[in-house]
C-alpha cells in the first residue's frame, strides 16, 4: 500500500534548480544559466573544444546563480503596488490611459533584469519590443508609449529603495506658497529677489508682470535689456525715437 502523502494544494515549495531551496525564481536562474553558459563557452573555446565545454558548464553555473540572485531580489507584489501608486506621476503619463494600460509594460520591465543578466536596457530593447507586440494583452499603449514604462520598470528594480514622495508628503514638507501677482497657491512656486525685496511667483508670466519695466512709449513689458535715456526706459530705439530721443540706436 502506497503511504506517500500528496502535497496539499498551495504547498508546493518551488525548489531552486541549483540549490534545492524553496521559493526560487526558475526563469531568472534559467536565463542566467543560458547567458553564463554562452559567455563561458566563448572564453573556453580559446583552449579548444574541451575548454569550450568546460567553460560552458562553469559559465552556466555562475550565470545561473547570478540570474537566481536577481530574480529573488524582485518582489512582483511590491512592484505592482509601487506602480499603482506612482504611475500617474511619470513624465510620460497619458491622462487618457489607465493603470491597467501601463501595468503590462511595467511588468515586462521589472522581469527583465533576471532575464537579461548584465545587459543594459538599450541592448535588449528590440527584444522587449517584440515581446510587447505579442504579449501586450489588453493594453492600449503602442510600443512608442509603452517603452518608457518598460524602461521605468526595468530601472526601478535596481533602485527599489528610492520612493518618490506623494503629493501630500511633498506639501507637508514644503507648504504651498502664494503667488505675489495672481494669488495662486502652488507647490512649485519660486522666489526672486530684486532691489532688496523678495517676491514669490507661480510662473514666469507673473514674475514678468510684477517686475519687468514698462516701455515709456508703447507700454509693453520689457523682458530684454531695453534702452535708457533721460531717465526713461524703452523696449527699442524705435520707441525712443517716437518719444523724442534720437541719439539711441538698435545697431551701431
Amino acid at each position: 500500500m502506497n503511504t506517500t502523502d500528496a502535497p496539499e494544494p498551495g504547498s508546493e515549495t518551488n525548489p531552486d534548480p541549483l540549490t534545492g531551496e524553496p521559493g526560487s525564481h526558475p526563469i531568472g536562474t534559467g536565463m542566467g544559466a543560458l547567458g553564463g553558459g554562452m559567455a563561458g563557452a566563448a572564453l573556453g573555446a580559446m583552449a579548444g573544444p574541451i575548454g569550450a565545454a568546460v567553460g560552458a558548464v562553469v559559465g552556466a553555473v555562475a550565470g545561473g546563480f547570478t540570474g537566481k540572485d536577481l530574480g529573488e531580489g524582485i518582489n512582483p507584489t511590491r512592484e505592482e503596488a509601487y506602480w499603482r501608486e506612482n504611475y500617474h506621476r511619470e513624465p510620460y503619463y497619458d491622462r487618457a490611459m489607465e493603470y491597467e494600460d501601463y501595468l503590462p509594460a511595467f511588468r515586462l520591465g521589472w522581469e527583465g533584469p533576471g532575464t537579461y543578466v548584465g545587459r543594459a536596457f538599450p541592448e535588449v530593447e528590440p527584444d522587449f519590443e517584440r515581446s510587447w507586440r505579442t504579449g501586450r494583452g489588453g493594453s492600449r499603449l503602442d510600443w512608442n508609449k509603452a517603452r518608457h514604462a518598460v524602461e521605468a520598470g526595468w530601472t526601478h528594480v535596481f533602485q527599489p529603495e528610492v520612493e518618490p514622495q506623494t503629493l501630500q508628503q511633498a506639501q507637508a514638507i514644503r507648504p504651498m506658497e502664494k503667488c505675489h501677482t495672481c494669488g495662486n497657491t502652488y507647490d512649485k512656486a519660486f522666489q526672486i529677489t530684486a532691489s532688496g525685496e523678495t517676491y514669490t511667483f507661480d510662473s514666469f508670466e507673473c514674475a514678468i508682470q510684477a517686475l519687468a519695466p514698462v516701455c515709456s512709449h508703447c507700454q509693453c513689458r520689457i523682458i530684454g535689456h531695453g534702452v535708457e535715456a533721460q531717465g526713461q526706459i524703452f523696449c527699442c530705439a524705435h520707441c525712443a525715437k517716437h518719444a523724442g530721443v534720437s541719439e539711441l540706436r538698435d545697431r551701431a
